[in-house]
């Protein structure tokens, strides 16, 4: 888990200023200031296209997680994209969340 969206977020203010190696231009520009009141909601809302371009966050469909409206990235988790083999781990049954269930169900 990258980040976790809880509600929706008009003015961008739940949005990651640095992770790992990454800190958003904007608040670099802005001189790493605690919180985030010296950005307004553009540069806030430009740093979490930043973020989702570094981590290379996307829908299931391949759309940039970073192109979604406020609205439609509520009550999210933001996985990071992995290439490598993972083990079923999931439950039969419930929505397709893309994690396979270790004991399949056959239905008609």
């Amino acid at each position: 888990v990258v980040w976790i969206k809880s509600a929706t977020d008009p003015q961008w203010t739940e949005v990651p200023f640095q992770m790992e190696n990454w800190e958003c231009s904007y608040w670099v520009a802005a001189g790493r200031p605690m919180g985030n009141a010296p950005l307004d909601s553009t540069q806030r809302q430009l740093c979490w296209q930043e973020f989702t371009t570094t981590f290379n966050l996307k829908t299931a469909d391949g759309t940039s997680v970073g192109n979604l409206t406020h609205s439609d990235i509520q009550k999210t988790i933001l996985f990071l994209p992995s290439c490598e083999y993972h083990e079923p781990i999931g439950v039969t049954g419930g929505l397709n969340s893309g994690i396979l269930a270790k004991v399949p169900l056959l239905v008609n």
